[in-house]
């Protein structure tokens, strides 16, 4: 099949971290025989063309040096840092729309089998106007921050219900609809979508071993708490650094390893001053996919400390936690959004409430200090991913629906 995905934001580079779970699973795509085109943002004046054998048809919205909406942070982080940021969501849209008049033409010689949506607020817009120049049906994916960013622009009862028949008649084009978890479903409940339309379907592991030419190899366990990702509220670091200062002064060999960067970095490294622990912190920015494969692997225990943040933004499902599980490292994470699809108390890892900062010192400490229950952990989430995460059956979800769609 020849698959058209519309996002928001798409690699810039080979080093570029943007969405790697989304290149991954094109990647899995690609090896079963489908040809991927790309649909997405420019940013500041890129002109990309290709990525990997994928082609990439970039839109462009505003002045070069302006276009900064997308790639650095996600749209609903970016929005956050400051109001004149919601300046440039128009002229977006309008360069999205303007972008698919652009590139019709072209595609509809390419004869695209289907158009994949991701964040259909509000890229269904330009999903089906695509439809409607190629005659080709929509599959819709869902991730969780579109809805929380929709729900939060659209608090007056009266201009809330205009946005979401706005959205929903332009849903109801799709012939499916797919989301990421079962916290995810529940926010799509909003739109009153027939049911037999809507699947959920997780994504897996970005990272790929055999690419990174790591096969084989063994890594030791270090003493070292790791958390990945970005440095914002929804993530809860404050919180881990919390609890890590709890934690180490029962066992003040280890050491807590940030991967990510984010605009809360500098009040995390302050506090981490104020708390007397910025020895035992280290802070890795981005990293690339070699460095962080490894920190996985040496790592003693993984800790996603989510929260709900002051906009209502959670975590929608959680991959950095599938990938810990999937490289052998125990797991500690917050009941929050789609995490709970992932870690089973007791079974596969701990839960404990949000902002517990007690709850998660204590939770290490248990951990730690149960070589058996490490064990467990790790045969028992090694299991569960491979069978509720592998890219086989996520692949074959999406060609089942890309099927059912023509």
């Amino acid at each position: 099949m020849k698959i058209l995905t519309l996002c928001t934001a798409f690699p810039r580079n080979k080093s570029d971290v943007i969405t790697p779970w989304l290149v991954r699973f094109l990647k899995e795509l690609e090896k079963k025989g489908h040809e991927i085109y790309i649909f997405t943002s420019s940013y500041k004046g890129l002109k990309q063309k290709s990525f990997n054998n994928f082609k990439i048809f970039r839109f462009r919205y505003f002045i070069s040096n302006f276009e900064t909406l997308t790639h650095d942070v996600a749209i609903p982080e970016r929005l956050k840092e400051n109001i004149i940021y919601y300046f440039l969501v128009p002229f977006y849209l309008f360069g999205g729309i303007k972008g698919v008049f652009k590139y019709k033409n072209f595609l509809k010689k390419v004869k695209i089998d289907v158009i994949h949506v991701h964040w259909p607020i509000p890229h269904i817009i330009f999903g089906y106007l695509f439809k409607v120049f190629l005659k080709s049906p929509i599959v819709s994916t869902f991730h969780s921050a579109e809805l929380i960013l929709l729900k939060n622009i659209t608090k007056s009862k009266f201009t809330g219900k205009i946005f979401v028949n706005f959205f929903k008649y332009f849903l109801k084009k799709s012939s499916f609809i797919t989301v990421n978890s079962s916290y995810t479903k529940s926010l799509i409940k909003v739109f009153n979508l027939p049911e037999k339309k809507v699947k959920v379907i997780p994504f897996g592991v970005s990272l790929d071993i055999f690419d990174l030419n790591l096969e084989g190899k063994s890594y030791a366990k270090e003493k070292k708490v790791l958390f990945v990702g970005r440095l914002v509220e929804r993530k809860g670091v404050k919180y881990l650094i919390e609890a890590f200062k709890i934690f180490s002064q029962k066992y003040s060999d280890y050491k807590l390893c940030i991967v990510g960067d984010g605009p809360l970095k500098n009040d995390l490294f302050k506090l981490t001053s104020e708390l007397k622990i910025d020895e035992k912190v280290n802070f890795l920015g981005f990293v690339d996919k070699s460095v962080l494969l490894k920190e996985y692997l040496t790592s003693s225990i993984f800790v996603l400390p989510a929260i709900f943040d002051s906009k209502g933004d959670t975590e929608g499902l959680g991959v950095v936690l599938i990938e810990s599980m999937y490289f052998g490292t125990p797991v500690i994470a917050t009941s929050v959004g789609g995490i709970v699809d992932i870690v089973i108390d007791g079974y596969n890892g701990f839960l404990v409430k949000e902002k517990d900062v007690t709850g998660l010192a204590l939770a290490m400490d248990r951990l730690v200090s149960d070589s058996t229950l490490q064990e467990k952990f790790v045969k028992n989430a090694k299991e569960f991913v491979n069978k509720n995460f592998s890219w086989q059956n996520i692949v074959n979800s999406f060609e089942k629906i890309y099927t059912l769609s023509l």
